[in-house]
């Protein structure tokens, strides 16, 4: 939609600055979003151990995060961003809550990652940005 693509341009040309301090280098700056695209129904939601992989530079290179450790989340899709929340990632939100980050994941490409060497249930996001994110479920019950 219109409304999405303006959030990502206009999330766009502050995300570096982010990058260049942030934990979650290619996650854009959720107070860019929060007017605009924080509304909206949570259509998925849950406790996820986030990793940074790939950045996508203000040179438009993408090059490997420069921290890439483990942080645990609770994470909200709402329409095309996933929202970043910090938590104990055991327990929800409330609806006072601001996001840490946003993560743009239209058009994205999702896959499963079997062979991560130390880790279960992991999957990797690489959106339209260029940028790359692990994502891990704890706790994963398979049904019987």
């Amino acid at each position: 939609t219109r409304r999405g693509r303006d959030c990502a341009e206009e999330a766009g040309s502050a995300e570096s600055d982010e990058r260049s301090s942030g934990t979650l280098s290619t996650a854009y700056p959720s107070d860019a979003l929060i007017g605009c695209c924080a509304q909206g129904t949570v259509r998925k939601a849950g406790a996820l151990a986030v990793k940074n992989f790939l950045v996508h530079k203000k040179n438009k290179k993408v090059e490997p995060a420069t921290k890439r450790k483990w942080k645990h989340y609770w994470v909200c899709l709402k329409g095309c961003t996933l929202f970043l929340y910090e938590t104990d990632g055991r327990s929800g939100i409330d609806h006072n809550s601001v996001p840490k980050h946003a993560v743009w994941a239209e058009y994205s490409i999702l896959q499963a990652v079997p062979e991560h060497p130390k880790k279960d249930f992991v999957f990797c996001l690489s959106n339209s940005l260029g940028d790359a994110f692990l994502f891990q479920v704890r706790g994963l019950r398979l049904p019987a």
